[in-house]
Formats: structure tokens, sequence, C-alpha cells
């Protein structure tokens, strides 16, 4: 799964709300054999302390869901996801790969409120 905000998990709610969701299904997710990579790209000054912010502000974070920074947006630009606007860095996305990096499923959205829950990719899973 691919998560972005300008600024996760402090003033990005959809974001969070995104988060505790995956993190609320982690045992469902983990059923179907799956991994969330949470990716949160940004310019590099500061990015791995809002990533620690945001961090701390969460329960752990189960076996199966882990963070990564993206700080020159190598992820983000190779997907075709920068949202180049004003306090802006990538447009929120989710993505289902297979273990051979195949993707099976693709949700970009150009809005912040319009994203994938977990039951979303859970009901995909099933059907690959």
């Amino acid at each position: 799964m691919y998560c972005s905000a300008a600024s996760l998990g402090i003033s990005a709610p959809y974001c969070v709300k995104q988060v505790h969701d995956f993190v609320e299904h982690s045992a469902d997710l983990a059923a179907e054999k799956a991994n969330v990579l949470l990716v949160y790209p940004g310019p590099p000054a500061d990015l791995d302390q809002h990533a620690k912010e945001f961090l701390t502000k969460q329960a752990d974070l189960p076996p199966n869901i882990r963070l990564v920074i993206d700080p020159d947006y190598k992820m983000t630009n190779l997907y075709g996801l920068r949202w180049d606007a004003p306090h802006e860095t990538a447009y929120p996305s989710t993505f289902i790969l297979d273990k051979h990096g195949t993707i099976l499923f693709e949700r970009v959205s150009h809005t912040h409120g319009d994203r994938t829950s977990a039951e979303d990719v859970l009901g995909r899973l099933k059907t690959n």
C-alpha cells in the first residue's frame, strides 16, 4: 500500500485514518499473507523527523506493516505519483503487488479523501 501526505500524522487526517484502518485489519491482511508498505515521500530536510513524529503518535505498527521514507521522490516519480502543488508531495495511492512485483491492483486518487480501505484491499486479495 502506498500512502502519502505532506505532513503524515501531523496535519493529514485522511492519511492517519487510512493507516489506522490498515493497522486495525493487520491480522486479516497477515492471514492473506499480505505485507503493507507505507511510503512517506517528502523533501529530505526533516523527513526523518516527521516520520518519527508520526510513529510516536501511533501504536506500534504490526510486523506486517512497515513505514519507509522517500526523501528524493524516487518511488513517487517511478510510479508517476508526484503531486507537485503547494503543501503536497504525492497523490494518495494504493497498489497491490504480487511476490514478483507485478501490479495486480492500483488506485491513484487526485483528492485527499478518495482512499482505498483495508476491506477493499482484502477483497482484492481474495480474488487474486
